[in-house]
């Protein structure tokens, strides 16, 4: 199966596709120390205080950090949040009984990432560590929802140069707010961090 063939659904309501389409251009990568590179326009953008931590981004804003995952080369990968929204339940598809998060709220986030590098790049939701504002830390908290034909899965690809996947990712958690770290080896600075709104 190829990556143009790949499909991940998460949320039965939402059916997201995953879609990889070679020839997305992007800009050019300017690699920085610790693993952050450059944030784009279209919302706040700042560090989070952390030393060798990347670019702290919010909802319609991204931002780029290099990645090296198991290994591999590494590349340079640009994230773009498109929206934030939260949810008590999601609707089961074809009479399922709905879903409902176990910690109190689904967090969805929906996210392009676009490889703007020039090696392959691995990328995965599940990287995303949450932390509420006074604190405290989920390291787990992404989530797979059943769907009409019975997948599970996180948004997670192999991203060749110049390819991008837009799709929304699940996220159990207690409160509205907070961020999420995106960490690909547990305590690291995080390579990029998103700021969730409270509303």
């Amino acid at each position: 199966m190829g990556i143009n063939d790949r499909r991940w659904v998460l949320l039965p309501a939402l059916a997201v596709l995953l879609v990889s389409v070679p020839g997305c251009s992007g800009e050019p990568a300017s690699k920085a120390s610790g693993g952050a590179v450059t944030a784009s326009a279209g919302g706040p953008v700042s560090t989070n205080g952390v030393p060798g931590a990347g670019p702290t981004i919010t909802v319609g804003s991204a931002a780029q950090f290099s990645s090296q995952f198991g290994g591999e080369q590494g590349t340079t990968m640009r994230v773009l949040v498109n929206g934030v929204t939260y949810a008590s339940s999601i609707a089961g598809e074809n009479g399922a009984s709905p879903s409902t998060p176990s910690r109190g709220l689904y967090l969805l986030v929906s996210l392009t990432v676009t490889n703007v590098g020039t090696a392959a790049g691995y990328f995965t939701g599940a990287n995303f560590r949450w932390t509420s504002s006074s604190g405290q830390t989920i390291p787990h908290s992404s989530v797979a929802i059943l769907n009409a034909g019975g997948d599970y899965g996180q948004a997670d690809t192999t991203l060749q140069p110049g390819q991008h996947a837009t799709g929304t990712e699940a996220y159990d958690v207690p409160e509205r707010g907070g961020r999420l770290d995106y960490e690909i080896y547990s305590g690291q600075p995080p390579l990029l961090t998103l700021t969730l709104p409270s509303g």
